[in-house]
């Protein structure tokens, strides 16, 4: 595993398909939302759109992630299981 990274399970609703992501730990949560998004818009054959609103969430919860916040910073490890909305 890179150091300076962790690998995730991110789940998104509108395809019911989750798609496993690192993500540097140092890079902020919104950034992290964002380049998510863009990545994995590709693989969903349109039904997911990324957009400056999308988040990050801890699928079990449905809370976000705090956006300012890097990835470390909110907790994020690998296996986590984040949801993008």
């Amino acid at each position: 595993m890179i150091k300076d990274g962790v690998l995730v399970e991110v789940y998104l609703p509108c395809a019911l398909r989750s798609y496993e992501v690192r993500l540097p730990r140092g890079l902020n949560v919104y950034a992290a939302a964002q380049l998510t998004g863009e990545a994995l818009a590709s693989l969903t054959d349109g039904l997911y759109q990324p957009g400056r609103r999308s988040f990050l969430c801890w699928r079990d919860t449905g809370m976000r992630l705090p956006s300012k916040a890097t990835v470390a910073e909110a907790g994020v490890i690998a296996g986590s299981k984040l949801m993008l909305v």
